[in-house]
C-alpha cells in the first residue's frame, strides 16, 4: 500500500526514501505509534523522523499522522480505481468528507464534555442577544456559527475587529451572551479583568471557544475546548478546522434536540 508518496522535488536522501518504503509496508502499525516509538522501530532519532515528515510537506508528526489516517481509511474502503471514480462524483462528496476526516471526528468526540455543552446550549437559548467575536483567521468557524444561530432565529451580531467588539460591549444588557473564539496566543491579549467585571456587573454570560487551559469555568464563563491549530501544507485537510466545525455541528444537534424539535422533518410530518 503506497500511500506515502514523494517526488524529486522533496529532495529525499537514499536513507529517507528507504524509510518511506518501510512506512508504506505497514501503515496500520505506523498509525498506532508515537514519534518516539516509530523512530525507535526505524532505528533513527525522533529528530530525523521529524525532519523527514517536514520534507514530505507536513508541519509536524501529528499533522502527518492525521493525514495518513484519512488516506488509510479511504484505501481500506475502496480500490484505487473506485476511489478515483468516486472523487469525481459529486454525489459521493459527503462520504468522501466523512472518511477524509474520520480521525478528526473521533478526536471531536474525545474532546466533548457533555455537561459543558448542556450549559452552552441553555445559555444560547435563554439569551436576549448574542455577540460573536473572533479574529478574521477564524472566519470559517464564526460564519458557520452565526449561520446556524440565525437559522434557529437567534438574534446575533458577528464582529472580527476588537475595536468594534469593545463598542458593542458598552451596549450589552442583562441576559446577553458573548461568544468568543480565540486560541491561547490570542486569548492572552484580551482584557479579561474588564470582561470579568462586565459579566459580573451586567449579569451577562461568556461562552469561550479556545484551546487554552488558563481560563476556568465559573457562573458566567463556560469554556468549550478546541483542538490546536495544525494545518497540513500539501493537503486541503485542515485538521483543526474540521475538528472544530464538527464541534459546532454537535453543539447545534443538541440545541435542536432540546429546544427546536419542531424544525425536524419528522416533527413536520407528524403535524400533517
Amino acid at each position: 500500500m503506497q500511500l506515502i508518496k514523494y517526488t524529486e522535488s522533496h529532495e529525499l536522501t537514499n536513507l529517507e526514501q528507504q524509510l518511506v518504503a518501510k512506512l508504506n509496508e505497514n501503515i496500520k502499525e505506523t498509525l498506532k505509534l508515537s514519534i518516539n516509538k516509530l523512530a525507535l522501530k526505524l532505528y533513527i532519532s525522533p529528530s530525523s523522523l521529524s525532519r523527514l515528515v517536514r520534507k514530505l510537506g507536513f508541519k509536524n508528526y501529528n499533522a502527518f499522522i492525521i493525514w495518513l489516517s484519512g488516506q488509510y481509511q479511504l484505501a481500506q474502503r475502496y480500490t484505487s480505481t473506485q476511489l478515483a471514480n468516486k472523487q469525481k462524483n459529486p454525489l459521493d462528496i459527503i462520504t468522501k468528507i466523512y472518511h477524509q476526516y474520520g480521525f478528526e471526528l473521533e478526536q471531536t468526540y474525545l474532546n466533548i464534555e457533555i455537561n459543558d455543552f448542556e450549559i452552552a446550549i441553555n445559555w444560547i437559548h435563554n439569551s436576549s442577544q448574542i455577540i460573536i467575536y473572533g479574529p478574521s483567521d477564524s472566519n470559517i468557524f464564526l460564519k458557520n456559527f452565526n449561520f446556524y444561530l440565525n437559522l434557529l432565529r437567534y438574534q446575533t451580531i458577528l464582529v472580527n475587529y476588537f475595536s468594534i467588539f469593545q463598542q458593542l460591549l458598552a451596549t450589552t444588557q442583562e441576559n446577553d451572551l458573548l461568544i468568543i473564539y480565540l486560541y491561547h496566543e490570542q486569548l492572552v491579549k484580551l482584557p479579561w479583568q474588564d470582561l470579568y467585571q462586565l459579566a459580573h456587573t451586567k449579569k451577562i454570560k461568556i461562552l469561550l471557544f479556545t484551546n487554552s487551559n488558563k481560563i476556568k469555568n465559573n457562573d458566567f464563563i463556560q469554556k468549550i475546548t478546541l483542538t490546536k491549530k495544525d494545518i497540513v501544507k500539501n493537503s486541503p485537510n485542515f485538521t483543526s478546522y474540521a475538528n472544530n466545525l464538527m464541534t459546532i455541528n454537535f453543539l447545534f444537534e443538541l440545541l435542536i434536540a432540546k429546544y427546536h424539535l419542531e424544525l425536524s422533518p419528522k416533527a413536520e410530518a407528524q403535524k400533517k
